[in-house]
């Protein structure tokens, strides 16, 4: 008598939210454009080598109201052919907030507070990239429209609101091959 085999059992996948893939697409085409990818600030103070063109996932950075907080990614670059405002040295820094919406909820009673956070954020650069079939009608169009007429270059910081693939073309023309 053999003894059966019992057959493997699946293992749960887990996936990704919709803002998780969103993020995760930005960051991924800046990592083929050759961004080094840092998962946290930590492991981008313990790097010994640092690369000019990095990201770094949840990145510490205030909140609007003055308490530790984190953003997604924080960019950074060398200035990216007049895309955005430089600093000192010429490198660019820039925030990336990535917004997935499929259906009605309260992500876009957040933009205000994005607005807000922008303009105080000592980080000159902000891209807020909005993806997801809610942001394509009604109430979500209106959001993307309001936070697209107030998003632009000015007098020492820059503001952009894109979609996904406005994101990809944005780094391509900022940092690609040409």
């Amino acid at each position: 008598m053999t003894a059966r085999k019992r057959p493997a059992q699946k293992r749960p996948t887990r996936r990704a939210s919709g803002k998780s893939a969103l993020l995760e697409d930005c960051v991924g085409s800046l990592h083929l454009l050759g961004f080094q990818t840092y998962q946290s600030n930590g492991s981008f103070q313990r790097a010994r080598v640092v690369p000019p063109k990095y990201v770094i996932r949840n990145y510490p950075h205030p909140s609007l109201y003055g308490t530790p907080g984190k953003k997604e990614a924080l960019v950074v670059a060398p200035d990216g052919d007049g895309f955005f405002t430089p600093d000192e040295q010429g490198c660019t820094r820039i925030i990336i907030e990535a917004k997935w919406q499929d259906s009605s909820g309260s992500v876009d009673e957040k933009l205000p507070y994005l607005w807000e956070a922008f303009h105080t954020s000592p980080v000159r650069n902000w891209v807020v990239v909005l993806d997801g079939r809610y942001w394509k009608t009604g109430r979500g169009k209106a959001a993307v429209s309001w936070l697209g007429h107030k998003a632009g270059q000015f007098d020492d910081c820059t503001l952009r609101v894109l979609d996904r693939k406005g994101f990809i073309e944005l780094a391509m023309q900022a940092w690609g091959q040409p």
